[in-house]
């Protein structure tokens, strides 16, 4: 068994995803979820949990820290705690494992298939992708360079960049999650900063209500 180097990041894989609900956890406003692995971590590491399944091919990136690991004669697993924004991924991946459609994920408010071709600024790469539903609170972009992104990453994404990039709205967003969507590899994210910067930017995308 290999012992972490914090952060870390954590293999796990559920045969069902049915198993991945049982493993949750809540306890007044904590949220916890009891992972099988061999990966040894120290209590308060924080790691990242690369989760698969068995039973179809979403995968979830979910950041969180060691509260519990097992003592010996126990089966190998950790206890691993989310706090904040890292909640935000953990509900999309209970929905998702719940039944609950991707399309309606942990938005607060409506989200509607649309086709708005966009650029992902990540630090000093620039990747390209589709938007392929929005809100009024976030959007999902299929990205094929989606590797290049991590869960809880701040980025800036322009719809519909023109030649060279020109023209384009900008919105700044936060990744909620890392999966598949509708057969498309990429990433949900909320709107960050202020409401009265990026509304604009997105409300003539929205149908008029």
């Amino acid at each position: 068994m290999a012992t972490l180097v914090s952060p870390a990041r954590v293999p796990v894989h559920f045969p069902l995803r049915r198993s991945a609900l049982a493993a949750f956890r809540t306890e007044g406003a904590r949220l916890s979820l009891f992972v099988p692995t061999t990966v040894i971590a120290e209590v308060n590491q924080p790691v990242e949990l690369a989760v698969t399944f068995g039973d179809c091919s979403e995968r979830f990136a979910l950041l969180g820290k060691v509260r519990w690991r097992p003592v010996a004669g126990q089966a190998p697993q950790l206890g691993v705690e989310f706090e904040g924004p890292a909640k935000l991924p953990v509900a999309a991946m209970i929905a998702f494992c719940a039944g609950r459609p991707l399309e309606v994920g942990t938005a607060g408010k409506s989200r509607f298939q649309v086709t708005i071709p966009c650029r992902i600024r990540a630090g000093s790469r620039t990747l390209t992708g589709q938007v392929t539903d929005l809100s009024a609170t976030g959007l999902y972009v299929a990205a094929p360079e989606r590797s290049r992104i991590k869960a809880s990453q701040e980025l800036r994404v322009q719809l519909e960049p023109r030649w060279l990039g020109l023209k384009g709205e900008w919105v700044d967003v936060k990744v909620v999650w890392l999966g598949d969507k509708l057969g498309h590899a990429g990433f949900g994210a909320r709107f960050s900063g202020p409401r009265s910067e990026y509304l604009p930017v997105i409300k003539k995308y929205l149908p008029v209500e």
